[in-house]
């Protein structure tokens, strides 16, 4: 009795309150990706019948950046470990987080890289940089200047990625801090900003973890509908090759049928210059070197050694070099004979 095994069995299960069933909405229609209520219907589609490929296995990279104490690793741990640590310390290099989600009943991972933002820093962290495929940026929204900063840290963060394969985020931190008419200046701000440069916007509160759930289930189910649409292209365009590859083998076998059908004869070629020969017989319409191998007959009698079809080539070249070389080796022996009886 044959027991067939889920390929998703092997992972670890994922928390009950990491399930996306729906698209989580956008904060602002203003700066958002796109503003559908659900998921892409081909995504869907594709999860109902389990044909999203390898989405499963995959680990999405996200990395963290902005200017140093804007509340990245506050942000990470509240989501993680749903915790607060008023005591600020800062991230010497990189740290992460790994996370499980389970989306349209597909299992994906997400990988939150933290990187510190002081400059001495920064060349440590740029290197993990590369290999992201969601980028989100932090700046205070109680602080202009972090703002300010945020093109500096995207050009950073894109030298070691494609932009067009990367999804931005801009998250506005420590809402709570800010009064509503504070916040309403600095988010106009930010909302152009994300326009810009093309990102979706989002303000949170790690301190009473407003918005942070929400902020990381639409990363997760962005980025993976994002993986499970370059799987269908993927598996698309392999069968789209399949049925072309097949069509040409068959017009290249009729056409060598054809060809062969006036001569059938066993195929015996022989080089008596270089000792080489090739055995074949023909198996309706189609030359077979008996499984593609080669043998030496003539250099050495009474034995016979066979090797790979493609080492016959380097064989001859080798045969080709040390004649050359041989051959260049007597003719400045000679001239050194010459010059030596020239001058007796």
């Amino acid at each position: 009795m044959s027991v067939r095994v889920s390929s998703m069995s092997v992972l670890p299960p994922v928390r009950k309150d990491r399930i996306v069933a729906r698209l989580p909405q956008c904060f602002r229609k203003e700066a958002a990706f796109h503003t559908k209520e659900d998921f892409n219907n081909k995504v869907r589609t594709a999860c109902q019948e389990q044909r999203t490929g390898t989405v499963g296995f995959k680990i999405s990279k996200v990395i963290v950046v902005g200017d140093v104490a804007v509340g990245k690793t506050c942000l990470i741990n509240r989501f993680c470990k749903d915790a607060f640590d008023k005591n600020y310390k800062a991230t010497i290099g990189v740290d992460f987080e790994m996370e499980r989600f389970e989306v349209l009943g597909v299992p994906f991972s997400l990988q939150l890289w933290d990187t510190a933002g002081q400059e001495r820093f920064k060349c440590i962290a740029s290197t993990y940089y590369r290999g992201a495929q969601v980028v989100i940026i932090a700046f205070d929204v109680n602080d202009v200047a972090s703002l300010g900063h945020v093109r500096t840290w995207l050009e950073d963060a894109l030298k070691e990625n494609d932009p067009t394969a990367v999804q931005l985020f801009l998250v506005g931190t420590k809402k709570d801090l800010s009064s509503p008419a504070q916040y309403s200046q600095i988010e106009q701000d930010a909302l152009k900003l994300a326009q810009e440069i093309t990102a979706e916007y989002w303000a949170v509160s790690s301190l009473t973890g407003e918005n942070v759930k929400e902020f990381f289930f639409r990363v997760a189910s962005l980025a993976f509908e994002t993986n499970v649409l370059a799987e269908l292209e993927k598996s698309g365009s392999r069968q789209i090759g399949g049925v072309v590859t097949l069509q040409t083998t068959c017009m290249l076998l009729q056409r060598r049928s054809s060809q062969t059908a006036a001569s059938k004869m066993a195929a015996d070629v022989s080089s008596q210059r270089y000792g080489l020969r090739m055995r074949g017989k023909s198996c309706g319409g189609i030359s077979v070197v008996e499984a593609g191998r080669w043998s030496l007959t003539s250099v050495f009698p009474g034995r016979e050694i066979t090797f790979p079809c493609g080492m016959w080539i380097l064989v001859v070249l080798l045969t080709l070099t040390c004649s050359y070389r041989a051959t260049q080796q007597l003719h400045t022996k000679l001239l050194f004979c010459n010059c030596r009886d020239a001058k007796e």
